[in-house]
C-alpha cells in the first residue's frame, strides 16, 4: 500500500492539512485529530435550541437539563468576561433556582449522555471542568457517572465514582477520576450511553447517587467540561467551531441559523417549494429536505411556519395562511416533508422551517 502525507487538525486554523517532512506537533493538535474529550459541547459554544430553559429537557447541545422539588429552576447561556476563564472560552451553563420544597426528594442535575454504553468500560477515566460558584465558599456539587445498557438491556448502573467537592466562592477547577466497570456478561439495547450528572443539589434519596451531596444554595455555572481515559486530567481538548457544530448536528439539527431558536417567526433557513400558473382545484405540496451531517439514528422532526412559528404547520405564501404538515420518509440522511390538501388557488407557495432531534 502506498505511503499517505498524514492529515492534522490545526487548531489555530480550523483547517485540515497535510503534515510536511519533518514537522513536529504539539501534542494537542495530534488529539485534536483523534479526540481525547470524549464529551461534546464541554465548553457550551452551542445552544440551537435557544439560550434559556426553565422545563426538564436538553438545553446547550448534547447538554440535559433536569430538575424537581424546587422553585423556579432553570439554566441559561451566561457570556463569559473575556479571558476570565480561557482566551477561548465564551460561555458558561448556569444553573440556578429558588427554594427547595422537597428536601428528600429534590434534584438539580445537568448531564450529557456520550453515545454507546462500551465507551471506556473497564477502564479508568478523568473528569475535569471550571465552576463558577456565585454564593458563599463551601457550597457544595457533585459529580456521578453511569452506565445505561439501552433498550431491552441490562439494568443501568448508577452512582459509578459519585464524589462530592466543596466551592470556593468564584472560579473553581474540579478534577474527578472514577473506574468505569467491565461491561463483560451485559447485554447492551438500542440507545445505549455513558451517562456523566453534574449534581448542583440532591436530597437524601439520591445519597447514593451523589455521595450524600443534601440541599445546597447558590447558583453554579459550568464550562470547560471534558471526560478522558486515564488517571489524570490533561489540558482542555479544545476544537474549531465548524468540528464541534458538526458533532452537535449528529444528534440535533435544524433549518434556521446556529443562534436562532426553533419556531422564531423568521423566513431566514427557512425551505420553500413554488409553482405557479396552476388551475383552480385543491392541491397539496412537498419536498424532500436532506441533513448536513448523518443522524446517528432515524431522528424526530418538527415543522415550524416561518411566518407564525406555529408548530406542525407549513405557510401557503399563496393564500397567505397555515396549512397542516408532516414529515415521512425520516432517515439518517434527510426526510420528506408535505402539506395538507389546501383550497383552489393558482399559487403553490409552500415554506417551511424544521428541527431535527436524534438524541439519547
Amino acid at each position: 500500500m502506498a505511503l499517505r502525507t498524514p492529515l492534522i487538525l490545526n487548531q489555530s486554523t480550523g483547517r485540515i492539512e497535510e503534515l510536511a517532512a519533518g514537522d513536529t506537533l504539539f501534542g494537542n493538535y495530534v488529539e485534536g485529530l483523534v479526540g481525547q474529550n470524549r464529551l461534546i459541547n464541554g465548553t457550551m459554544r452551542w445552544w440551537q435550541r435557544g439560550t434559556s430553559f426553565t422545563s426538564p429537557g436538553y438545553s446547550a447541545d448534547r447538554w440535559y437539563f433536569n430538575a424537581a422539588g424546587v422553585n423556579t429552576p432553570s439554566l441559561s447561556r451566561n457570556p463569559i468576561t473575556a479571558g476570565s476563564v480561557d482566551t477561548e472560552c465564551i460561555y458558561f451553563a448556569k444553573i440556578a433556582y429558588g427554594t427547595i420544597t422537597d428536601a428528600a426528594n429534590h434534584y438539580v442535575v445537568l448531564e450529557q449522555r456520550i453515545e454507546n454504553v462500551t465507551t471506556l468500560a473497564g477502564r479508568t477515566v478523568t473528569v475535569s471542568f471550571k465552576v463558577f460558584n456565585s454564593g458563599s465558599a463551601g457550597r457544595q456539587i457533585a459529580v456521578e457517572l453511569g452506565q445505561f445498557f439501552g433498550a431491552s438491556g441490562s439494568a443501568q448502573v448508577s452512582g459509578i465514582g459519585a464524589a462530592k467537592y466543596s466551592l470556593a466562592a468564584g472560579l473553581n477547577t474540579i478534577t474527578h477520576t472514577a473506574q468505569l466497570p467491565s461491561i463483560s456478561g451485559k447485554t447492551v439495547g438500542a440507545n445505549s450511553s455513558v451517562v456523566l450528572t453534574l449534581w448542583a443539589s440532591g436530597g437524601s434519596n439520591f445519597n447514593a447517587r451523589n455521595a450524600s451531596l443534601g440541599a445546597q444554595t447558590g447558583d453554579v455555572h459550568f464550562t470547560q467540561v471534558q471526560l478522558e481515559a486515564g488517571s489524570s486530567a490533561s489540558a482542555f481538548d479544545y476544537r474549531s467551531d465548524a468540528l464541534e457544530l458538526a458533532l452537535c448536528q449528529r444528534y440535533y439539527e435544524k433549518s434556521y441559523n446556529a443562534d436562532t431558536p426553533p419556531a422564531t417567526v423568521t423566513t431566514v433557513g427557512q425551505v420553500a417549494f413554488f409553482q405557479y400558473g396552476l388551475p383552480n382545484t385543491n392541491y397539496a405540496g412537498g419536498m424532500t429536505t436532506a441533513f448536513k451531517v448523518s443522524k446517528r439514528a432515524d431522528p424526530s422532526i418538527t415543522l415550524f411556519s416561518p411566518l407564525t412559528g406555529a408548530t406542525g404547520k407549513l405557510h401557503n405564501a399563496g393564500n397567505a395562511n397555515d396549512v397542516n404538515g408532516s414529515a415521512t420518509d425520516i432517515g439518517q440522511s434527510g426526510f420528506f416533508a408535505q402539506s395538507a390538501s389546501f383550497g383552489p388557488t393558482n399559487t403553490i407557495n409552500l415554506r417551511w422551517q424544521w428541527a431535527a432531534d436524534a438524541e439519547l
